[in-house]
């Protein structure tokens, strides 16, 4: 698919906030004082994972944080 081949403006926003604040607040709820918990995100607008300069793409993103 054409769409994600390039890192896109909005892309690349989503991808800021995804690293600025899904990532740590995901950290808050699963290592937590009580144990840890499980989460679960589904992005519906996730590619295949790595654009063709071969930056990360928001599941890779996730996995490797």
């Amino acid at each position: 698919m054409d769409f994600f081949r390039e890192l896109s403006n909005h892309s690349e926003v989503k991808l800021s906030i995804l690293k600025k604040y899904t990532i740590p607040w995901m950290r808050k709820i699963i290592l937590n004082k009580y144990g840890p918990r499980k989460c679960l995100i589904i992005d519906g607008f996730a590619g295949p994972g790595k654009y063709d300069d071969d930056s990360d793409g928001s599941p890779m993103i996730l996995i490797k944080n």
